[in-house]
């Protein structure tokens, strides 16, 4: 018996439900970005930058959307 507040699905639930995602990293504008490969775009998930300025970019907020052509434009900028 279980005394716990986290529902029973949460706990017993289907492992061949669960996805496997596939993280890249990538440098980008003097950061580090985590992202997941969504089709033929990226998914930003994660920022990793000691600059503040680079949490505020709103094209590299966890979540943008960003296709492999402005991946490769940012990839090249200096």
């Amino acid at each position: 018996m279980l005394y716990t507040i986290i529902p029973d699905e949460d706990i017993f639930k289907n492992k061949e439900e669960e996805t496997e995602y596939q993280y890249d990293e990538f440098a980008l504008k003097n950061c580090t970005l985590q992202v997941c490969k969504v089709g033929s775009a990226y998914r930003v998930d994660r920022i990793i930058s000691t600059d503040p300025a680079a949490y505020l970019d709103k094209e590299l907020q966890p979540g943008a959307m960003l296709n492999e052509l402005r991946m490769n434009q940012l990839m090249n900028e200096k």
